[in-house]
């Protein structure tokens, strides 16, 4: 079996989260566009069941599929 190192330099973590208190740092652009999200206030997503609001919309179906 091949292991695969995250160390790579392709796989580095380049982006940092610029949110006060944050030490999160992502590979990807678009992980760390998700990730501050949830610094956001706004919950601009409801569950359909219970109406459980949520910053985002990937959480708010993993949350839906629990009922």
């Amino acid at each position: 079996s091949t292991h695969h190192s995250n160390a790579t330099p392709s796989r580095q973590k380049q982006n940092f989260c610029e949110h006060a208190g944050c030490d999160k740092k992502f590979a990807r652009p678009e992980h760390l566009k998700r990730h501050e999200q949830t610094h956001a206030n706004e919950k601009l997503y409801c569950c359909v069941v219970c109406e459980k609001p949520f910053n985002r919309n990937d959480n708010c179906l993993a949350h839906y599929l629990t009922h």
